[in-house]
């Protein structure tokens, strides 16, 4: 304790994860063991706060039974770890209690570079839990029912990877952005988990084994944005409703008031827009604020897949925080996998250019740009070269859909890897696009 007490990311100290017994969790009274922790933290660190057990409190889990039975006693809560649905996820979320929720996340599948250096291509299909390498590296997170209730039946390997890709970073970015409306109900979010100690064909992390993120990293850490506009919404498949409804929520951590101009629109596979405007908006000093609400008849929006944008800008222009929801009118997000190809257009630049032997970082300005008639849907960057290649290639922004005549700028630096004549590649792709390959040799 006293080589601990001083770090900058302790909170509090804790005797234990999920110790608990028939009678629920353990606390000081019941356990002798976490009685003499509590003194030690007493003797040694007495301003830190102590907890016997995460979680602690009346309710043990973050499920809707608990919060309908016992509203004020989520303390510290866990869970769930899988996505909940194309309605029951949001439902959940959007009514959530905690006062702290120190343990939750959303199942994905591995990066495919990743998969193919985990699972060797021939043994990949089926995706499912009746393949022994699919059983040894991913028994609890291959949710095959969840897949099918969200996607109906998936045809091979990539879709099935696009698919628990994309409910793992949509739904874990819902997740801590509905934490983070109910700042400071809600004093601190913690998903589990960032990466992995061995190669999983699926599981939770964000990062995989060779450090390589997954589209949930990045839609994360969008969420955790400093100055945040997010949406709030009942479902993502609208069949059987009549009007789609959001609310537009921010999230400031700035300490003064923040004024702004939010805009809203709703548009169609194709770029149509099916309802847009702006307003004048004042973001809370280190707060969470409603802002407005969109409603628009369904009847009227007639791409079966259609967008919520939402975007925050300053007064000089400038974009302070922007958002992107996907939803379907149907009742179930297959269409995503039959969407219409369209075409990107990549461009780069080498602002700073790495030096052989100085260690330095070598910085790409890459431009994307959807050249087609339709949505490009999820535009991945991604480090091409084998998984233990030496040193990384960083992106700081990815896994985004940019509708017709959008385009996208974007930093990659690559740490690391510029030892002589080691290539260095990195693939470009949508869902419903060609693959292009940028690369560059020392």
């Amino acid at each position: 304790m006293p080589l601990r007490r001083n770090h900058p990311s302790l909170v509090l100290w804790c005797g234990g994860n999920e110790l608990q017994d028939g009678d629920g969790p353990l606390d000081d009274e019941r356990s002798p063991v976490l009685a003499a922790l509590r003194d030690v933290v007493r003797k040694l660190d007495p301003d830190r706060a102590w907890l016997p057990t995460s979680p602690t409190g009346r309710v043990y889990h973050n499920r809707l039974e608990g919060i309908e039975r016992d509203p004020t006693g989520l303390h510290d809560v866990h869970g769930p770890w899988e996505h909940q649905g194309l309605e029951g996820h949001f439902t959940l979320y959007n009514r959530g209690a905690s006062l702290l929720h120190s343990e939750f996340g959303v199942e994905g599948i591995t990066n495919r570079h990743t998969l193919d250096a985990t699972i060797p291509p021939d043994h990949q299909w089926p995706v499912s839990l009746e393949n022994p390498a699919w059983f040894h590296l991913g028994a609890w997170w291959l949710k095959e029912a969840t897949l099918r209730a969200a996607f109906g039946d998936l045809p091979d390997t990539g879709s099935t990877v696009r698919a628990a890709q994309f409910l793992q970073a949509d739904g874990l970015r819902y997740a801590v952005e509905a934490d983070r409306r109910r700042k400071y109900h809600n004093s601190g979010s913690l998903p589990w988990q960032f990466n992995e100690p061995y190669p999983m064909a699926a599981c939770t992390s964000a990062v995989d084994y060779y450090a390589r993120p997954k589209p949930a990293y990045y839609a994360v850490a969008a969420a955790y944005a400093p100055v945040h506009v997010s949406a709030r919404f009942e479902r993502q498949a609208w069949a059987g409703h009549e009007t789609f409804q959001a609310e537009a929520w921010a999230n400031s951590s700035r300490q003064e008031d923040l004024p702004a101009t939010l805009h809203l629109a709703l548009a169609g596979l194709g770029g149509r827009l099916y309802a847009a405007r702006s307003q004048p908006v004042t973001c809370p000093a280190n707060a969470a604020a409603h802002l407005t609400g969109i409603s628009q008849a369904l009847a009227a929006i007639e791409d079966e897949v259609f967008f919520l944008d939402l975007c925050l800008t300053g007064g000089d222009g400038q974009v302070l925080s922007r958002n992107r929801y996907l939803f379907v009118r149907g009742d179930t997000l297959a269409p995503l996998l039959s969407v219409p190809a369209t075409e990107l257009e990549v461009s780069v630049a080498h602002p700073h250019p790495a030096q052989e032997g100085r260690g330095e970082a070598e910085h790409w300005q890459v431009a994307v740009r959807n050249r087609g008639a339709t949505t490009a849907l999820m535009v991945w960057l991604e480090d091409a070269r084998d998984p233990q290649a030496q040193g990384y290639a960083t992106v700081d922004d990815n896994y985004f859909c940019l509708l017709p005549g959008e385009c996208r700028q974007v930093t990659v630096t690559w740490e690391g890897a510029q030892r002589a004549g080691e290539e260095r590649r990195l693939e470009i792709a949508g869902w419903n696009t060609q693959v292009l390959e940028l690369c560059s040799q020392t």
